[in-house]
């Protein structure tokens, strides 16, 4: 790993995050974001499965993301 990717997927992971946070639908606040080389891998849970589709669509959205993982877990609200 070179010093320009470690920069890359904390960028990407920090990307990821902010728009976690302006989405109305997905909670950042419970899901984790981790890069690796452009492969983002998403983990935590999700409330509703529309929620956990829409965190996997914005992570992929984000410029320099190669993949997305995604390993966010369904638990309805309770």
């Amino acid at each position: 790993r070179s010093m320009g990717d470690v920069v890359d997927d904390s960028t990407i992971t920090t990307r990821v995050k902010s728009r976690f946070v302006e989405d109305k639908i997905v909670a950042a606040n419970r899901i984790n974001v981790e890069t690796l080389k452009g492969v983002v891998q998403l983990s935590g849970f999700a409330t509703t499965e529309a929620e956990r589709v829409r965190a996997a669509e914005i992570a992929a959205s984000v410029p320099g993301v190669k993949q997305v993982q995604n390993a966010i877990a369904v638990r309805p609200a309770s």
